[in-house]
């Protein structure tokens, strides 16, 4: 039985549909985030060692804030 690991899921294992939903989602907002990072800051670029945004040429401390 899928399951979805969030604290609003009280009623046990979810469906397939309600699991397929919630993966769907979180992919969705994941990659509309990205998407809204890459339009306001398009000089930014990826810190090779724990993956956050950095701008180019400054050191990145890998704190995820």
């Amino acid at each position: 039985m899928p399951w979805i690991d969030h604290p609003a899921r009280q009623d046990g294992p979810a469906s397939i549909l309600d699991w397929l939903r919630f993966k769907l989602g979180t992919w969705m907002q994941w990659r509309g985030r990205e998407l809204e990072h890459r339009a306001l800051y398009p000089a930014d670029v990826r810190c090779p060692d724990c993956g956050g945004w950095t701008r180019p040429g400054v050191y990145c401390d890998h704190i995820p804030f």
